[in-house]
């Protein structure tokens, strides 16, 4: 049985890097740590996470904007 050699770290990052290249910003956000994500203060004072679906709704409002334009 041959041994396998375990990745380097420097191939690991590449790797990740790599996968991480072909992921949507829905995609990106859902995998954020929930710690690190956005947040807003709602006009009643109470604080919202950011989640994917407010990500699509912010980009899906955007290009109608520059559609607009």
């Amino acid at each position: 049985m041959a041994a396998t050699q375990d990745p380097t770290p420097q191939e690991i990052l590449e790797r990740c890097a790599e996968i991480q290249r072909g992921w949507s910003p829905r995609e990106r956000m859902s995998r954020m740590r929930v710690d690190l994500r956005p947040t807003r203060r709602l006009c009643d004072g109470r604080m919202h996470e950011i989640d994917a679906n407010d990500y699509d709704a912010h980009i899906e409002r955007h290009g109608a904007t520059v559609e607009s334009e």
